[in-house]
């Protein structure tokens, strides 16, 4: 017959309120981050016609700046998310977060070396070249 009005407190779809807001705009946000990632790894590291790249310390400081914000988005619209009871949208969190993860990897600043490095050449005055740590062949190893 009647209806018994809720406050705002009890009624559960009207909870959401700002957060709802906050959540998107921290989506997008985590989206935009990514591609800026990309973006200054692409700066940092394409060169043309066999020049050496090399990052410069403001790539590296823009990559450590990306980096937070991009884990502070990305927390911040998983928590909203839950704050918002839409538990159905982890899967785009989810997805975002494992990309953001995968970008902050793959396209670091300056690049994560997944290898050990090569040894260290010794060039001697004869023109005789060594590794570091060489054999009993090489003069002075």
């Amino acid at each position: 017959m009647w209806r018994m009005e809720r406050s705002p407190e009890e009624n559960p779809t009207d909870r959401r309120g700002g957060w709802a807001v906050v959540e998107k705009v921290a989506s997008v946000g985590s989206v935009l981050a990514i591609i800026l990632v990309f973006w200054n790894f692409l700066a940092a590291y394409l060169c043309f016609f066999g020049a050496t790249c090399t990052p410069d310390t403001q790539q590296i400081v823009t990559y450590r700046v990306l980096a937070g914000v991009t884990v502070l988005l990305v927390v911040v619209t998983v928590w909203s998310a839950v704050r918002n009871g839409r538990r159905w949208v982890f899967l785009w969190h989810g997805l975002v977060a494992v990309t953001a993860v995968a970008a902050l990897v793959l396209f670091a600043v300056p690049q994560v070396r997944w290898d050990s490095p090569l040894p260290q050449m010794t060039t001697f005055e004869n023109g005789e070249q060594c590794y570091t740590g060489g054999t009993g062949f090489c003069q002075g190893g």
